[in-house]
């Protein structure tokens, strides 16, 4: 399972303050969308349809976020979201398989002790 980390005063970051409430859960929808799925902060378009139910409204909040500087339109199929305390796609797998190591030999150990 990925974690998304945020501090517990991001809410008031300028750029984030002002979003609406569907622009602001777009946002960390994106973010936990893309780590999620190893992208490195991109949405691709075809997802989007997920976090909104109405292309009117997906399409107000995708512009309000390119507006605020927290999302990036890329090309045609990708939007880029980040946070400055996203980790890329690599750390996140390594730290993974260093977890999933770390837990086989504890359960060896505790199996032949």
């Amino acid at each position: 399972m990925a974690w998304v980390k945020f501090e517990d005063d991001f809410f008031t970051h300028p750029k984030v303050a002002p979003l609406s409430d569907g622009a602001f859960r777009l946002w960390v929808q994106s973010i936990a969308y893309s780590n999620r799925h190893g992208l490195d902060g991109y949405i691709p378009k075809a997802s989007l349809r997920q976090f909104s139910s109405t292309v009117r409204g997906r399409m107000r909040c995708v512009n309000e976020l390119i507006a605020a500087g927290l999302w990036h339109d890329g090309d045609t199929n990708a939007t880029r979201t980040r946070h400055e305390r996203d980790t890329n796609a690599t750390r996140t797998r390594h730290e993974r398989d260093t977890n999933a190591t770390r837990r086989r030999h504890v359960l060896d150990c505790s199996r032949h002790p």
